[in-house]
């Protein structure tokens, strides 16, 4: 994934949209302390680049160390190679969590409860935490749907597809897709890249990105968003503060969740 980093785009990398919701709930939590110490999920840039307090403590926790050498933009001591699960960091030390479009790579419900469980020692009372979703839709679609859009130009780029048709394919949450399984139903119902980039008119170097799914043992567990809240706010070390669903095609499959660390 860290090669193929600038062929991914929204709405699998936030918008400008999306940063202005993450600042907005963010905003309490920083309002709190003059030196905030926020926890990135991840390495997003987008993410990382918001304007926040010049006196914050920032430190990124990602499990992969090419993704930090390929994409990370901050400085080094700023990010830890680590498991969201077992995150190395003192309790009640963080003011702010965010994390975009990261939940559903881990497996539901145990790894999701066990990340959640941490946070809830990690974030300090009244902290937040701020995600940004991948989130079934209310009403389900079939991958021949999918296909179909995709068959009559009704899907701008690589990125929409690869969240509609992982959505598509999977059964539940539990049992997750596999990625190769989104590359190949598209390889099986398109023939070669050559012939269906010409047919889309979209970069050919764009639609091979799909090809790091190939050999990828990986699976995406998505959750509807009533789920994702569940699952933060069962326990009741957190309740929801805030939501939004961004106004972009496919909007209303990346919601904004703020929690609240009681």
């Amino acid at each position: 994934m860290a090669n193929v980093w600038n062929e991914i785009g929204p709405p699998l990398r936030p918008r400008a949209e999306d940063i202005a919701h993450y600042r907005r709930f963010a905003e309490p939590a920083l309002a709190k302390n003059d030196s905030p110490q926020i926890l990135l999920l991840g390495v997003t840039p987008e993410l990382y680049r918001i304007a926040w307090p010049p006196r914050r403590d920032f430190v990124a926790v990602d499990r992969t160390l090419t993704m930090i050498e390929h994409v990370w933009p901050g400085r080094g001591d700023e990010v830890l190679v680590a498991d969201w699960e077992e995150l190395p960091l003192p309790e009640t030390s963080r003011d702010l969590v965010l994390c975009d479009g990261g939940l559903h790579l881990l497996q539901y419900p145990a790894a999701q409860k066990h990340v959640v469980a941490r946070l809830a020692q990690v974030a300090r009372a009244g902290g937040r935490c701020v995600f940004r979703l991948f989130a079934l839709p209310s009403k389900g679609e079939t991958a021949a749907a999918v296909l179909n859009d995709l068959r009559q130009g009704k899907i701008p780029d690589l990125n929409h597809l690869k969240l509609r048709l992982g959505m598509a394919l999977q059964r539940t949450p539990e049992e997750g897709v596999a990625v190769h399984e989104i590359r190949e139903t598209l390889r099986a119902t398109s023939g070669d890249w050559l012939s269906l980039a010409t047919r889309l008119r979209w970069p050919l170097s764009h639609l091979r990105a799909i090809d790091v799914y190939r050999q990828s043992n990986s699976r995406y567990h998505f959750l509807s968003l009533d789920d994702a809240i569940e699952l933060f706010c069962s326990g009741g070390e957190f309740r929801l503060a805030e939501q939004a669903l961004p106004s972009y095609p496919l909007g209303e499959r990346c919601p904004l969740v703020a929690f609240v660390r009681t």
